[in-house]
């Protein structure tokens, strides 16, 4: 599926970016609240702590958190960078 993903921004990149339009992809970690969890039967607090002790992880994030910190990093980005693959701190996606 990633794949495909790389191939729909590519495509986007090529076509709109010369009109002004700048195409991100950014994996946005992990976003939940203890209710999504509760609701398929998992502990908030186990399912955090197995999240946040992943190599790379940035943790779990509740969704408005998770919302204000892609923004931000739409913010940094331009039709230079159009393209790109990053997390959601704006660095190279290197954990989905």
């Amino acid at each position: 599926m990633q794949a495909a993903l790389d191939i729909a921004l590519l495509k986007l990149h090529n076509q709109l970016t010369p009109e002004g339009f700048t195409f991100l992809s950014i994996a946005p970690s992990c976003v939940h609240t203890p209710e999504s969890f509760q609701a398929n039967g998992l502990d908030f607090d186990t399912m955090k702590g197995v999240i946040g002790s992943m190599p790379g992880s940035s943790g779990i994030f509740h969704p408005d958190d998770g919302a204000r910190i892609i923004l931000d990093t739409m913010d940094k980005f331009g039709p230079d960078q159009s393209g790109a693959v990053v997390g959601m701190w704006g660095t190279e996606d290197k954990w989905i």
